[in-house]
């Protein structure tokens, strides 16, 4: 299918090729989930019906209609999500932001359509790779120092380095903002609060040193 196909993409480094499988994870799961909303209600009729033909007696046509009935698999929406959640773990450590943003939606979406219980052991384990996001930044370019010399700056030229550092800076800014509105929307969402239930203290304190500090885009 589209989605065993894409899942591997979701590693991939080349930014068009992430959000383009991102994009098909993102749909394919909400058709599955459509899916099996419709196969329960499908069910549920079909059972009302049984039970109406058999109060009337009409045995020969709950016998055809339990013969006309094909196998169906109705639970495909976890099964998938397995399989992609490790993918979706290795995509927030993209080096890219835009892609790191774009999954830290997706994943926000996907949890709410699959429900947080499926969730909360996986954020547990695997949490550490949103958290950091919050603290250090994995976007900045490293100096070494020992064998870096800082260019003579004069007064009328611009200065490169610092341009790169300030888009660095504005780019990673955003990350942080799209976990921090992960976790807003995961928790204000009944059906997907569960899913951070065992790594929710962290976030407090997290949420508490982000409030105290010196920067008031995510304040």
């Amino acid at each position: 299918s589209c989605i065993t196909a894409a899942i591997p993409l979701l590693a991939s480094f080349k930014q068009d090729i992430c959000l383009a499988s991102l994009d098909i994870i993102e749909s394919g799961l909400l058709a599955i989930a459509k899916v099996e909303a419709a196969y329960k209600h499908e069910r549920g009729i079909k059972e009302a019906i049984e039970e109406a033909l058999e109060s009337l007696s009409l045995y020969q046509l709950k016998d055809t209609l339990e013969a006309t009935e094909e196998e169906a698999d109705e639970n495909r929406l976890l099964p998938a999500m397995n399989k992609i959640w490790p993918f979706l773990v290795t995509c927030i450590q993209n080096r890219n932001p835009v892609a790191v943003r774009r999954c830290l939606n997706v994943i926000s979406n996907v949890v709410q359509i699959c429900g947080g219980d499926f969730f909360t052991r996986r954020f547990h384990t695997d949490g550490t790779h949103f958290w950091k996001l919050l603290t250090t930044s994995p976007f900045r370019k490293m100096s070494n120092f020992k064998d870096e010399k800082t260019p003579l700056q004069l007064p009328y030229r611009n200065s490169s380095v610092t341009s790169e550092d300030s888009l660095a800076e504005t780019s990673y800014l955003k990350v942080q903002i799209a976990v921090l509105n992960m976790v807003a929307d995961l928790c204000s969402n009944k059906r997907s609060a569960t899913a951070l239930e065992l790594v929710l203290k962290k976030l407090c304190g997290l949420a508490v040193g982000i409030a105290c500090s010196n920067v008031a885009g995510l304040r």
